[in-house]
């Protein structure tokens, strides 16, 4: 006990990984600060915070529209590169929490070859999600391929908002969690359960 120790104790009250994002996020940060790959990041995670506080209910009301949307689609979610990760983890939580198939890719990675594939997707729907300060051509290539888009599918759209990168990537993260999490309300799904996935541990178990 005596000598330290590099490890990340997580509380209990955190039953599923995703639900620690907080604790896992800014360890990774701090990680990257002691060997000096980032700068220091305290301040702006201090601010990052209270904006987000501050947008609280646009954020939760924007969870709601979403989810709203996506019940009984196949989502298809669509980012820029930046927060290719985030509509990633948008996927998985949907899946895990809302028990709901899904798909995520980024611009302008899907632009050369799902962008011409528009049949065999029933009740898709697309998920935009954007940045209120991504690029000029990411934006453009968005609004090219909405135009492909309208007859076949029905597409919605929703931006980070945020000063710093780093705010923008929060909110998004804040809002797709939440709206994985209403959507299984809507599925009356227990977003907590994961009963394949045990199934699945469990007879994999079986086979050693």
């Amino acid at each position: 006990r005596g000598k330290k120790q590099n490890s990340i104790v997580l509380p209990k009250e955190f039953p599923q990984p995703r639900l620690a994002f907080s604790y896992l996020f800014t360890a990774l940060l701090a990680t990257m600060e002691r060997f000096g790959i980032i700068g220091k990041k305290e301040q702006e995670i201090n601010t990052a915070v209270h904006f987000l506080e501050s947008h609280r209910h646009k954020i939760e009301t924007e969870a709601m529209r979403l989810a709203i949307a996506m019940k009984g689609k196949i989502p298809f979610i669509y980012s820029q590169p930046e927060f290719a990760p985030i509509a990633y983890r948008f996927c998985t939580e949907l899946q895990e929490n809302a028990k709901q198939l899904c798909h995520a890719n980024f611009v302008p990675e899907m632009n050369h070859n799902e962008i011409n594939a528009p049949h065999g997707a029933k009740n898709t729907i697309i998920i935009l999600l954007r940045d209120k300060k991504e690029r000029a051509r990411i934006a453009e290539r968005f609004e090219i391929s909405k135009k492909i888009w309208h007859k076949k599918f029905k597409t919605i759209e929703t931006f980070a908002e945020g000063n710093s990168l780093l705010e923008r990537m929060l909110f998004a993260i804040w809002l797709e969690s939440l709206a994985s999490y209403y959507l299984a309300l809507l599925n009356k799904e227990d977003p907590m359960e994961i009963p394949s996935i045990k199934f699945l541990k469990s007879a994999l178990n079986e086979k050693k």
